[in-house]
């Protein structure tokens, strides 16, 4: 796992955060709250992303490489 997500590059990460997103958004159109659905919209893909920017660190790589940023 820590291989894959090591090979990932700028924009094939992109891919991945906005494919999850996308799936995700089809799942939330089922709310009628509008301020609650443009939370989740703005708010859930950065927590993709940083999740994925993070997870060679939580799976064990060397964190000082990441923490740079």
């Amino acid at each position: 796992m820590l291989d894959m997500i090591n090979s990932l590059d700028f924009g094939s990460g992109a891919l991945v955060v906005a494919a999850i997103s996308g799936l995700l958004a089809l799942w939330w159109s089922r709310i009628r709250r509008r301020d609650l659905g443009l939370c989740l919209a703005l708010g859930v893909p950065l927590a993709i992303a940083y999740s994925l920017y993070w997870s060679p660190v939580w799976l064990g790589d060397d964190p000082m490489e990441y923490s740079a940023w």
